[in-house]
C-alpha cells in the first residue's frame, strides 16, 4: 500500500503518545511529509520534538511539553 498525500491535510485526534510519535516518525521518514504536531503533556514531548512544526499549548502544558516544541500557544 502506498500512501500519497500531497497539498492535502489530515488529522488524527485523541491519538496515544505513542501512536503520535510513531505517525510523525513514519510519515518524515518514509514520504518525507511536513509534519505538525499538538499537545499539551509530557507524554506529548517525543512526538512533538520529532515533527517539522510542535505546538505546545502554552500555560496549560507542561514545561518538558513546552521546551520540545517550536512554537508555544499561551492564552
Amino acid at each position: 500500500m502506498r500512501l500519497v498525500c500531497r497539498l492535502c491535510l489530515q488529522v488524527m485526534a485523541r491519538s496515544l503518545p505513542l501512536d503520535k510519535h510513531t505517525l510523525v516518525t513514519n510519515l518524515r521518514g518514509m514520504f518525507n511529509e511536513v509534519v505538525a504536531v499538538t499537545g499539551d503533556g509530557t507524554n506529548d514531548a517525543p512526538a512533538l520534538h520529532e515533527a517539522d512544526i510542535g505546538l505546545a499549548m502554552g500555560i496549560a502544558g507542561t514545561e518538558v511539553c513546552s521546551s520540545s516544541s517550536t512554537l508555544v500557544h499561551i492564552t
